[in-house]
């Protein structure tokens, strides 16, 4: 009765690491669509930037310096990009996810340890009439001590 119920420790365990398991799990299938769109909208942006590569070359009729301006304009969109692919909405998506599914695993652990006890403990009415048995009894040895003073 005042430890944990024989297997408790294993079943947490279990459960925590399906937990984490569903971590994993979650990360890579939110990753894989957006991988796809990534990578096509990275080559998007790459084309667009080539063009504008090939649009200045061909108007000025050799290298002048605005191609690397280009290139880091190229790169600097891909990067915002990918952020906002693989942004703050995923993660907060993916941490609420894991949050529920933690709380979900811990409350049956607990709920089955808090019902082994709740067996071994009389309804709340029985505990009042108990007690108001208890009450009566120590009101008659009180009568019964004080007739005998």
């Amino acid at each position: 009765m005042w430890g944990t119920s024989p297997g408790f420790d294993d079943r947490l365990r279990a459960r925590l690491d399906d937990w984490i398991d569903g971590i994993a799990t979650d990360i890579q299938a939110h990753g894989r669509p957006k991988r796809l769109m990534a990578r096509g909208a990275s080559i998007g942006v790459n084309v667009l930037g080539t063009g504008v590569m090939l649009g200045t070359f061909l108007h000025t009729g050799g290298l002048t310096g605005a191609e690397i301006g280009v290139a880091a304009g190229t790169a600097f969109v891909n990067q915002k990009l990918l952020s906002a692919l693989f942004g703050e909405a995923a993660m907060a998506e993916l941490v609420g996810n894991a949050r529920k599914r933690l709380h979900d695993a811990l409350a049956t652990t607990f709920t089955e340890e808090q019902d082994r006890f709740e067996r071994l403990i009389p309804a709340s009415g029985e505990l009042a009439s108990l007690g108001a048995e208890l009450r009566s009894a120590a009101s008659d040895v009180r009568a019964v001590t004080s007739r005998s003073t």
